[in-house]
């Protein structure tokens, strides 16, 4: 079994893995993992690995099970998130008629 911890300590456990689809039996909602996923530690029970930048790819409701995918975020995704998040500090300090 399976467990993924986020990085606001969320820990999801008891998931199988089928591919790459973690599979839960307990509900998996998108907004777990909303501004959650800069660093993820992945447990196999024996082995740990910590990913960072990590992004949902998808979640299914499938039979009573919730099927999702995570991946590592390219590094284009990596520089478009950081240049949206400086674009956006600018525009507040615009807003607020500087600092």
């Amino acid at each position: 079994m399976y467990q993924i911890t986020l990085k606001d300590g969320t820990v999801i456990k008891d998931l199988e893995l089928n591919g790459n689809n973690f599979i839960s039996k307990t509900e998996i909602t998108e907004s777990m993992f909303t501004d959650n996923l800069e660093i993820v530690t992945i447990s196999d029970g024996t082995n740990e690995s910590v990913q960072e930048n990590m992004k949902l790819v998808q979640i299914a409701n499938m039979n009573d099970e919730y099927w999702f995918v995570l991946t590592t975020k390219s590094k284009q995704e990596v520089e478009n998130d950081e240049l949206r998040k400086r674009l956006a500090d600018l525009t507040e300090i615009a807003l607020l008629g500087g600092m």
